[in-house]
């Protein structure tokens, strides 16, 4: 009995050992890596590299990462970078817990950090806003250089018309940048709002005639730093924004369109050539 069951498991041993032997081998193809791992410790062979291209971030410092560097919010001005934030009570998003809102390109102060929310200050109000609805100064405000066309697609025309309320509906129309919306864009940057009694037909030349009377504009025909000058030439009006006015009635002016339409332009008038185009300077009091 024993020699017959010595038998029978050594027949056993042997088919089962050919068995797995005479069966092929599987390699798995590996190509993407199956587990989260530090791509520095795994072979570059392993490695799909298109994956690798879009794990990788390319794009700027983030909002959050320059808030964590006190030295970079000492030197920046910060301002707010959405069309609409909202500022909370609380560093927290809850029922009936948002003080207001802030259009976007209004500047603030930042103070202290709390998860996602940093403490803001602005003119007259505190609060608590979101860390991504801000950028530094010079993400937000448009950045034109003389000389450069500006048109609907061009990303400093879309930062001007966010700051002003897109007020002459330029984005919509698919328009090249006016020269109405940027002296409407510098008086906003300081502050300043002219009382139209009407939110159409602003045509360059109509001005004077539209808000002559009108409480909270002064018209004269000396020229103002921070006026708007309008003028008549060859039948065409135009409008500029006068940065200074030296002694001697000379004026330095800057616009969209003085010279081709859309292109932004910085312009020194001596007394005697700004005379000849009988302009007139419009103030907002």
């Amino acid at each position: 009995m024993g020699v017959l069951l010595a038998v029978v498991k050594e027949l056993w041993t042997f088919a089962t050992t050919e068995l797995f032997l005479s069966s092929p081998k599987v390699i798995p193809n590996v190509k993407y890596l199956p587990v989260p791992v530090k791509l520095e410790h795994v072979s570059s062979d392993l490695v799909d590299t298109r994956l690798v291209e879009r794990t990788v971030p390319k794009s700027p410092a983030s909002t959050q990462g320059l808030l964590a560097s006190s030295t970079q919010i000492g030197n920046l001005i910060w301002c707010i970078a959405v069309e609409k934030a909202y500022v909370h009570h609380e560093p927290v998003v809850a029922f009936d817990n948002v003080i207001m809102t802030i259009a976007y390109g209004t500047t603030v102060t930042i103070g202290k950090r709390s998860g996602r929310f940093v403490q803001v200050t602005f003119p007259g109000e505190n609060g608590w806003i979101q860390a991504d609805t801000i950028k530094p100064l010079e993400q937000v405000l448009p950045q034109l250089q003389r000389g450069k066309m500006y048109d609907v697609y061009n990303v400093e025309t879309e930062k001007l018309r966010l700051c002003i309320g897109d007020s002459f509906s330029g984005t919509i129309s698919c328009s090249l940048l006016s020269s109405v919306e940027y002296v409407t864009y510098r008086l906003w940057q300081h502050g300043l709002v002219l009382p139209w009694l009407a939110t159409y037909g602003r045509v360059p030349g109509t001005w004077q005639r539209k808000l002559r009377g009108v409480r909270g504009v002064r018209i004269d025909v000396m020229p103002h730093t921070g006026s708007v000058m309008e003028y008549i030439l060859d039948d065409v009006g135009y409008v500029a924004y006068v940065e200074t006015v030296a002694p001697d009635l000379r004026i330095k002016v800057t616009g969209i369109g003085l010279t081709n339409e859309g292109q932004f332009t910085e312009q020194v008038f001596e007394r005697d050539v700004w005379r000849e185009l009988r302009p007139v300077f419009i103030v907002s009091v």
